[in-house]
């Protein structure tokens, strides 16, 4: 590995190191502290009877609970649970790798599923820029606790799984590696994500008709391809996603619909997030006769068109959720950089460019002024907000458990809000009288206090108690 690849690395590291560390626990992190059971009611509160998750046994017991009152999404809940329970730091130690294993491994399947540290620093540059700049809600993406298991790393785990695949779609011989290994794998990769893994379910069984007609198709590409079938099941026929789909019917959409932003619109919005890319991506595929036509060039264009439909299919298909919400563009984010990325790596080795030397200086230029600010007014807003989750924490460990606590709401510069490009989190809890206070008492309980709330608007600044 060269001397600039490490350095980038490290860099994307530390920096999603340090963001991790300043965002505090918000939201369901709180929820899923505990034991779920069948006395949790979600979207409501946690039983004063709730039990702190303090074990792997609780975890256990916990999803199986989960799977049969809430959802599918096992794998995901169980690594929130986790560390949850096993503490900050280790997660935030944990979620920075795992953030750049993501680039490391966007980068191998555009290098063709090769395995290696061969890197070029570059790529590792824009694929860190393209997963910064244009996830939308990056906090809840990459910083939320909840938030990141059940998307950053989930799209790790279905990647890393898909990585043999690729290798195969271009080598020339068969790969050999034990079926049982990628049965197993496919169970835990189909088990992943409800709006994704059914496209991938169709193209790898795609990709295996056309390699069992070259003669290189593998007992274990059928093997994967099985346990990612019973995986997907396993997630998409949990009982508790009827129960939740009830539910979300009629809570979710009232509070995301409610602005009159309708599912049309934020798919408008995932999709403007995109939209450069794919400007860049589809210009590109009309001047793809200028990368020559060997084979190892219809490969890679055939695999980026495929990576290109699986993306935007996984943005159509959560028109069908009942529960809409934008940190579910992430995985299509990334499958659409990796087909970017592997048009880009077509014009590299090609030297055939479809944009001119002028335009890549600005975009260059643009892009490197954008990523430094956004990640200044990023860490800048994180810390104001960390600072202000540890006011609040410092006010309740000061005050009667019987009190209902009152404080001031989360207040930051706009401008920061705006340089930050999206990657910042708003305050989760509410006032008495306002919408969506499902959080508040979970807030309490977990604290040990009998209640908090914002505090109205006309009362002052400081933060107090009643």
């Amino acid at each position: 590995m060269s001397p600039a690849s490490i350095f980038v690395l490290m860099a994307a590291w530390l920096i999603m190191f340090w963001c991790n560390r300043l965002m505090p626990m918000v939201g369901d992190d709180y929820l899923y502290s505990y034991i779920i059971d069948e006395h949790t009611i979600f979207y409501s509160f946690v039983p004063e009877t709730a039990v702190r998750v303090d074990s792997i046994a609780d975890i256990i017991t916990s999803q199986w609970n989960h799977y049969f009152l809430w959802g599918g999404r096992t794998i995901a809940h169980s690594i929130d649970q986790f560390f949850l329970w096993f503490g900050e730091l280790p997660f935030d130690i944990a979620s920075a790798s795992v953030a750049v294993l993501l680039i490391v491994e966007i980068y191998w399947i555009v290098d063709r599923g090769r395995v290696s540290t061969d890197f070029r620093s570059s790529r590792l540059i824009w694929i860190f820029f393209a997963l910064w700049t244009f996830t939308i809600n990056f906090g809840s993406t990459f910083l939320w606790t909840t938030g990141s298991c059940n998307y950053l790393w989930t799209t790790v785990i279905l990647l890393g799984f898909l990585l043999p695949y690729v290798r195969q779609w271009f080598v020339a011989r068969p790969l050999e590696i034990n079926p049982v290994v990628m049965l197993s794998a496919g169970v835990i990769a189909g088990w992943t994500n409800e709006n994704t893994v059914c496209w991938f379910i169709i193209a790898i069984a795609l990709m295996c008709r056309r390699l069992r007609a070259e003669g290189r198709m593998s007992r274990w590409m059928i093997a994967g391809l099985i346990g990612l079938s019973i995986g997907y099941a396993l997630l998409i026929f949990a009982p508790g996603n009827f129960a939740r789909a009830a539910l979300n019917t009629e809570h979710a959409r009232a509070i995301i619909l409610e602005d009159a932003l309708t599912a049309g619109a934020l798919l408008g919005a995932g999709l403007w997030f995109q939209v450069m890319m794919w400007y860049f991506f589809v210009r590109t595929l009309i001047a793809q006769k200028k990368f020559g036509d060997d084979v190892d060039v219809r490969r890679s264009l055939r695999a980026a068109k495929i990576f290109a439909a699986i993306s935007l299919l996984s943005n159509l298909i959560m028109m069908l959720s009942p529960e809409l919400a934008v940190r579910s563009f992430f995985p299509s984010l990334v499958f659409l950089i990796i087909a970017v990325t592997i048009v880009i790596r077509l014009q590299h080795e090609t030297r055939r460019n479809t944009l001119d030397l002028s335009l890549r200086i600005f975009l260059h230029s643009v892009g490197g002024i954008v990523f430094t600010l956004s990640i200044c007014a990023t860490v800048m807003y994180l810390s104001i907000f960390n600072n202000y989750y540890r006011q609040v924490e410092h006010l309740i460990e000061n005050v009667d458990g019987d009190q209902i606590v009152e404080v001031r709401d989360f207040d930051c510069p706009s401008w920061m809000s705006t340089a930050a490009f999206s990657h910042t989190p708003g305050n989760f809890l509410a006032r008495r009288n306002g919408k969506d206070t499902w959080i508040n008492p979970i807030y309490a309980h977990y604290h040990g206090i009998k209640g908090i709330w914002l505090e109205s608007e006309e009362d002052g600044d400081d933060v107090h108690s009643d």
